[in-house]
């Protein structure tokens, strides 16, 4: 998907809720994916309609490449 950075799966231990934590390169880019199209999909897949929170991310520690990433944006 363009724009898409990272994404990660999770589920609670008692497993009654599931979903995705997706990291963007912007809030446009995500909201290019999640269109009125995109929301009945899921609905129709998986019986219930998506509950998308948006959240910003300022900064980013990442173990794997050695690197804490700033968005300048937020300063």
């Amino acid at each position: 998907m363009p724009g898409l950075i990272r994404k990660y799966y999770f589920i609670s231990e008692d497993g009654m809720k599931a979903g995705g934590i997706y990291l963007w390169e912007s809030r446009a880019a995500a909201d290019a994916v999640y269109t009125e199209d995109w929301k009945a999909f899921v609905r129709g897949k998986y019986g219930s309609d998506p509950n998308l929170v948006f959240l910003n991310c300022p900064v980013i520690v990442d173990n794997a490449s050695d690197e804490i990433l700033i968005d300048a944006s937020d300063s």
